[in-house]
């Protein structure tokens, strides 16, 4: 099971998958740079970042079944 912790921007978003912390990027999606480390965010991170948010179950401590692809480092949502 993974458990979404927060989202970091439009591609990306920090999980818990088999109980280990992951950052997780979306696999075939870009979309514009938040800002960090003094640099200012692309144009459309922000709505980025907030439609991923949208996208995602709204519960706390929302769960789905992935399949982990150690050779790509990627998880994708698993039929249950």
């Amino acid at each position: 099971m993974t458990t979404v912790e927060r989202v970091v921007d439009g591609d990306t978003l920090d999980a818990t998958i088999a109980g280990k912390s992951t950052r997780v990027r979306l696999l075939n999606i870009n979309t514009p740079e938040v800002a960090r480390d003094g640099q200012p965010g692309e144009c459309l991170a922000d709505e980025a970042t907030a439609k991923l948010e949208d996208l995602l179950p709204r519960e706390p401590r929302s769960t789905w079944t992935t399949t982990w692809n150690a050779r790509t480092a990627t998880a994708a949502p698993s039929p249950e």
